[in-house]
């Protein structure tokens, strides 16, 4: 029998670099109890989506909000939300001329579940119309897992759901691949020829419209495979019984080359992976600094220009405090990361940086992440950069692990400030505070924030319920 399950993961000086922040004019949204989310460019217009994350007392997840931006000031604002069923929405994006909301409802009717497409008209922020993606089978005890992901281009979608029966396990998984349009390319169900429980731990997608599944399969004993779809074929590879997957992360470095970052027992351990001929060729790790308390999770391995990979492991979790008298809260700590950069050639690190913070987002209700703990990863060139949020007092380049965390958002501290650290190919680092809740009444948010197709970095940021837009240059 073959089981499915998926284990997605979960200043002070100023140095040799100088960057400029022209920002637009605040605006008052009118929903001001919404997190706020950047879902994509159309040309020079930016769009954001709100309403369906909450931080007011009454729960939603049933509704999405849009709004454009132009040159770091609001164009359009719809106040008008677009009704979906509760907890269905599975990704808001931008296709050629359009912003796509993607979600899932069950058609009692036909008993099916359905991934629908609301097409939203990129001028008015009005609906146009809407289509099915995809439909598959329904039963009661069914629990589908349906996921969004895109070539870094942005040219593909990649729509994957496993249906599993929540009383027998068994399942299937499929993979469908779409335009930028939603327009269906392709489609296939995930199959193996090993026998086992399989878990799906990674999926990579490249501009080609391949998508790569990193899976370890149990049985009488774990082993880790490759596996790549296309319009033609499946094709498995093995890749290893000595690695112990658990919280891991798959970056495509070429067609015949693979990068898997791993975290185990308190370490990152990377492994290179040729395809062609199913060997590892190198291999890389490295111990964490070990606090009571820390959870480190993989957030994202970036490319530098000159091939060199940057991981980015994070100390970030979520915390439920449960009581029998009062609904159950929520707070979403991200403290200090790591910076690690990997020659995929080479068994040492080219360098690791350890930036010391502590930040924490309370809500009420469960959410995906809040709107100001979360740090902006993006490299230029050679060089990596973070902008986050961090206390004024702290030193980020202490060298130690904070676990006490001193600012709670979205009540902030005057303390708190908004830096910018640089890290040379070298591994040197550099700091600049680029503003302060004391003296600009604002708070920067990952959310609203992206690098565009210039290199720039738009910057989003809150002033209490006012939002505000900035373009960033940066000049090494």
């Amino acid at each position: 029998m073959k089981r499915f399950f998926i284990v997605f993961a979960m200043l002070f000086s100023f140095g040799a670099f100088s960057q400029n922040i022209q920002w637009g004019a605040d605006y008052e949204p009118e929903d001001d109890g919404s997190i706020y989310n950047y879902v994509g460019s159309i040309g020079e217009t930016h769009y954001y989506s709100f309403g369906y994350q909450t931080t007011a007392f009454t729960r939603r997840f049933n509704r999405v909000g849009l709004m454009s931006v132009t040159k770091n000031n609001v164009k359009t604002y719809n106040p008008e939300y677009f009704k979906i069923p509760t907890f269905s929405l599975i990704k808001t994006v931008t296709t050629n001329n359009e912003v796509a909301i993607v979600y899932s409802e069950v058609n009692k009717d036909i008993e099916k579940n359905q991934v629908k497409c609301k097409l939203i008209d990129k001028n008015t922020l009005l609906e146009k119309s809407e289509k099915v993606l995809l439909a598959f089978n329904h039963t009661r005890r069914d629990d589908p897992k349906i996921y969004l992901y895109s070539s870094p281009d942005k040219s593909k979608y990649v729509i994957t759901y496993m249906n599993v029966n929540s009383k027998t396990n068994e399942g299937f998984y499929s993979v469908n691949v779409y335009d930028k349009d939603f327009n269906k390319i392709w489609d296939k169900k995930y199959s193996t020829e090993n026998e086992g429980t399989v878990y799906f731990m990674d999926v990579a997608v490249n501009n080609n419209g391949d998508v790569y599944l990193l899976t370890k399969i149990e049985s009488n004993e774990e082993k880790v495979y490759l596996s790549k779809l296309n319009d033609e074929e499946i094709t498995e590879y093995y890749v290893s019984d000595k690695i112990k997957l658990n919280d891991s992360k798959l970056h495509l470095i070429d067609n015949d080359n693979v990068f898997i970052g791993n975290n185990s027992e308190g370490n990152f351990n990377g492994y290179t992976y040729k395809i062609s001929t199913e060997e590892i060729t190198n291999n890389v790790s490295f111990e964490y600094k070990k606090e009571k308390g820390t959870l480190w999770v993989i957030k994202d391995i970036l490319t530098l220009e000159n091939g060199n990979l940057v991981a980015i492991v994070q100390d970030a979790y979520l915390y439920i405090y449960e009581t029998t008298k009062t609904p159950p809260t929520y707070t979403y700590f991200n403290r200090s990361f790591y910076a690690l950069c990997i020659n995929p050639n080479q068994s040492n690190l080219v360098y690791n940086q350890l930036v010391s913070k502590a930040t924490c987002y309370y809500n009420r209700w469960q959410i995906e992440y809040g709107q100001f703990e979360r740090p902006l990863f993006f490299t230029k060139g050679n060089d990596f950069y973070a902008v986050y949020n961090t206390d004024k007092d702290d030193n980020d380049l202490s060298d130690e692990v904070f676990v006490e965390t001193n600012i709670r958002f979205p009540k902030g501290k005057k303390v708190v400030v908004t830096n910018l650290m640089k890290i040379s190919p070298e591994g040197k680092p550099t700091l600049k505070t680029l503003f302060s809740k004391k003296e600009n009444q604002a708070f920067f948010s990952e959310n609203l924030s992206f690098k565009d197709e210039q290199g720039n970095i738009i910057m989003g940021r809150f002033k209490g319920d006012i939002l505000n837009f900035g373009t960033m240059e940066i000049n090494n």
